[in-house]
C-alpha cells in the first residue's frame, strides 16, 4: 500500500471522510479558496483559522529525517523562513516534494476532525486551513496552541471572513484586520475604510480626478502618501507600493526624487479595485 492511499484510508476509516470529495482528497485541493463569500461567527459557529506551526521543518524532520538528514540540520538552523522554505523545495525530489503537502493536509485534516465538528472547510492554505466548526471554547483574539503526535498547532478564531476580487479578509476583531491574496496591500485610508473607520462617500470624493489634481498642485504629499501608497500593515512586512495599471510597483522611498512615483497615477482604478466591490459586502 503507498502512503497516500494509507493515510486516506485512515481519514476515511476512523472519522468516515468522504474522500472522494476533491477538497478533502489528500492528492488534490493543496490550495483552494471559495467564490466570493461573507461569513461570520455566531452562537453556533465559529470561523477558525489552523496553522501548523514551522510546518516545513516539522514535517521533514518527522517523516525525511533518514532520506535527507543534511536538510534537517539546516532547517533546524536556520531562522529564516523564506530561505527554510527554498532549502526544502531545492532539496526535496519532486515526488517527495508532493509527498510533504500531502503530510501537511492530513495532519491539518485529523487535527480538525480529533477536535472540532466540523462544518465546512472554507479556505485551505499550503500549510493552514480556513474551517467553519461548531461552537468552541476558543477565546476571542487569542492563538491557543495545541500538540498531536509532535505536530505544532496555532489555532485563531475569526470574527468575520470575507473573500472577494481573489483576496481574504481575516477580522480577528472588527478593527484587527489582515488582507492576504491579491490586493493585500491597500491605502491607509482604504484599510481605514475596512474596519469601519472611515467613510464610503468620502472615499469617493478623495478618489475622484478632481480631488486627485488638488493634491498634486499644491504638493500635499503627506495625503497623497495616506491616499495611494499601498501596505500590509502587518508587523513582519513593511514594503509599500503604488497600484498602476492593474499593477502594483514598488515605492522606495531611498530612490532620488522617490515623490515623483506619486505622480500619474489614476484614482478611478483605485477606488474601483478597493472599494467598490467591498461595498457590496459591508
Amino acid at each position: 500500500m503507498d502512503e497516500i492511499t494509507r493515510l486516506t484510508k485512515v481519514l476515511h476509516t476512523k472519522y468516515n471522510l468522504d474522500m472522494s470529495n476533491d477538497i478533502y482528497s489528500l492528492e488534490g485541493n493543496y490550495v483552494y479558496y471559495p467564490d466570493e463569500c461573507k461569513i461570520e461567527s455566531n452562537e453556533e459557529i465559529d470561523i477558525l483559522e489552523i496553522d501548523i506551526k514551522s510546518a516545513g521543518p516539522t514535517m521533514v524532520k518527522k517523516y525525511f529525517s533518514k532520506k535527507y538528514p543534511e536538510l534537517v540540520k539546516m532547517v533546524e538552523n536556520e531562522e529564516d523562513k523564506i530561505k527554510r522554505s527554498i532549502y526544502i523545495s531545492t532539496t526535496l525530489s519532486k515526488e517527495d516534494y508532493q509527498l510533504l503537502r500531502v503530510y501537511f493536509k492530513f495532519h491539518l485534516l485529523k487535527f480538525i476532525l480529533s477536535n472540532f465538528f466540523l462544518i465546512d472547510i472554507i479556505e485551505i492554505k499550503s500549510d493552514g486551513m480556513l474551517v467553519a466548526v461548531y461552537k468552541t471554547s476558543i477565546p476571542n483574539e487569542k492563538i491557543v496552541l495545541y500538540e498531536d503526535e509532535g505536530v505544532k498547532f496555532k489555532v485563531r478564531k475569526l470574527k468575520k471572513y470575507l473573500y472577494l476580487n481573489n483576496t481574504s479578509f481575516y477580522y480577528y476583531s472588527s478593527k484587527n484586520l489582515i488582507l492576504k491574496g491579491k490586493y493585500k496591500y491597500v491605502p491607509e485610508s482604504i484599510y481605514m475604510y475596512y474596519v469601519g473607520s472611515e467613510d464610503y462617500f468620502k472615499l469617493k470624493d478623495i478618489y475622484s480626478k478632481l480631488y486627485y489634481e488638488i493634491l498634486l498642485k499644491s504638493r500635499a504629499f503627506n495625503l497623497l502618501e495616506k491616499y495611494y501608497i499601498c501596505k500590509t500593515f502587518d508587523e513582519e512586512n513593511d514594503k509599500e507600493y503604488i497600484k498602476k495599471n492593474g499593477k502594483y510597483e514598488v515605492f522606495d522611498r531611498n530612490t532620488k526624487n522617490y515623490n515623483l512615483k506619486l505622480f500619474y497615477l489614476n484614482p478611478i482604478e483605485y477606488f474601483n479595485t478597493f472599494v467598490v466591490k467591498f461595498r457590496m459586502y459591508e
